[in-house]
């Protein structure tokens, strides 16, 4: 039995669920050169002028991103410098859909767990109990 009921349709049944955040984002890139290489000789002189020209172009090929959503909250102690990080606790109506958040966890039940539970009670042998 749950120990709540739902704020939208009052129902008692629910799920267990929570949000977490997890991001990876790669890039893959590869870079392109471009080299221009001029030379000049004068037959009279032995002068060799030589100019080398490079540029190197950066292209972003492919980004993925993924990520996960997880929601912590900071402490309201304002003594604590560091957060303090509270789990919460999220609880969707198995009626309506409706989602709940707690920052303490609650005693739920949701309509396939109350069934296995009540099939399993009923399956205990009670016949020699208190003999």
């Amino acid at each position: 039995m749950s120990e709540i009921k739902c704020l939208v349709c009052s129902g008692s049944y629910f799920r267990k669920g929570y949000y977490d955040l997890d991001l990876k984002l790669d890039i893959y890139s590869s870079a392109h050169n471009n080299v221009d290489v001029h030379n000049r000789s004068f037959n009279a002189d032995i002068n060799v002028d030589i100019d080398v020209d490079v540029r190197t172009d950066v292209y972003h090929d492919d980004i993925v991103l993924n990520g996960d959503l997880d929601l912590k909250l900071y402490s309201e102690d304002k003594r604590n410098n560091y957060p303090n990080y509270a789990e919460v606790y999220k609880y969707v109506c198995d009626n309506c859909g409706y989602i709940m958040s707690f920052i303490k966890e609650k005693q739920v039940e949701s309509k396939k767990e109350e069934k296995e539970r009540k099939q399993k009670e009923r399956s205990y042998d009670w016949s020699d109990f208190g003999k």
